[in-house]
C-alpha cells in the first residue's frame, strides 16, 4: 500500500490530523441518545437501520470518527487502520455492506479493545460474534458470517467515507447506542448536543 505522499486514489493513508474532543463535549453527546440527537438533524446523518449493535445490552459509544474504507475487504489496511487508533476513537469501517466476509474478528478485536476504541461501527459484518462479546468490544454492524476477508487489497485511512448511506468525515462524533448509529459533523457537535437536551426535554 502506498503512503500519502504518493496519493494515489484508492490507496491513501492519510496521517490523522483531528484533536481529541473535549471531555465537556464527549460527556454532552454521551447524555442524549440518538433518537434525540437525529431529531436535532431534523432525520439526517443516521445510519442505515440495519447496522445495529452486536450484543444488547449495549453502553453507549461516543468518539471521533477513525475512518477506513476497504472495498474488497483488504485485512491488511483494517489491521493498518486499528494502529492508528488513539483511546476515545470509535474505528468506522466502510464495507459496502458486504455480507460474504468479516470485516472484524475476535482476534482484531482484541487489537482495537487493546488500542482503547470507544467502539467499531461496520458497514459489512462480523464473525466470532460470541468471542467479541465476551471481549466487551461495543461493534454495531450489519450481520455475522463465518468467512474471513480477503487478506489484500486496495483500501484508504483517514479519508471522507460512506458508511451506512452517511458521509463520515475524519474526526466527526459518532454516537450509538441501542437505537442505532448517527453521525454528529464535529464542528456542529456542541451546539447539536444542547438542542438534542432541549428536545429530550420537552418530549417528556
Amino acid at each position: 500500500m502506498t503512503t500519502e505522499s504518493t496519493i494515489e486514489t484508492g490507496l491513501r493513508r492519510r496521517p490523522r490530523t483531528f484533536a481529541v474532543p473535549s471531555p465537556e463535549l464527549i460527556a454532552a453527546l454521551r447524555g442524549v441518545g440518538t433518537a434525540d440527537l437525529s431529531d436535532a438533524m431534523h432525520q439526517a446523518n443516521s445510519l442505515d437501520s440495519a447496522i445495529q449493535a452486536l450484543q444488547l445490552p449495549t453502553p453507549r459509544v461516543v468518539g471521533p470518527a477513525l475512518t477506513v474504507a476497504v472495498p474488497s475487504g483488504a485485512n491488511e489496511v483494517r489491521r493498518a487502520a486499528i494502529e492508528m487508533i488513539e483511546p476515545g476513537d470509535v474505528l468506522v469501517i466502510a464495507g459496502r455492506g458486504h455480507h460474504l466476509w468479516a470485516m472484524l474478528g475476535d482476534k482484531l478485536a482484541a487489537r482495537v479493545l487493546a488500542r482503547g476504541a470507544a467502539g467499531v461501527v461496520i458497514d459489512g459484518c462480523v464473525r466470532d460474534a460470541d468471542a467479541i462479546g465476551q471481549l466487551g468490544l461495543a461493534v454495531f454492524c450489519r450481520g455475522r458470517v463465518t468467512s474471513a476477508g480477503p487478506k489484500q487489497g486496495p483500501g484508504e485511512i483517514n479519508v471522507p467515507i460512506a458508511c451506512g448511506g452517511v458521509v463520515v468525515n475524519p474526526g466527526d462524533l459518532l454516537v450509538a447506542d441501542a437505537d442505532g448509529v448517527v453521525v454528529v459533523p464535529r464542528d456542529a457537535a456542541a451546539a447539536l448536543a444542547a438542542d438534542a437536551v432541549e428536545r429530550a426535554k420537552d418530549a417528556v
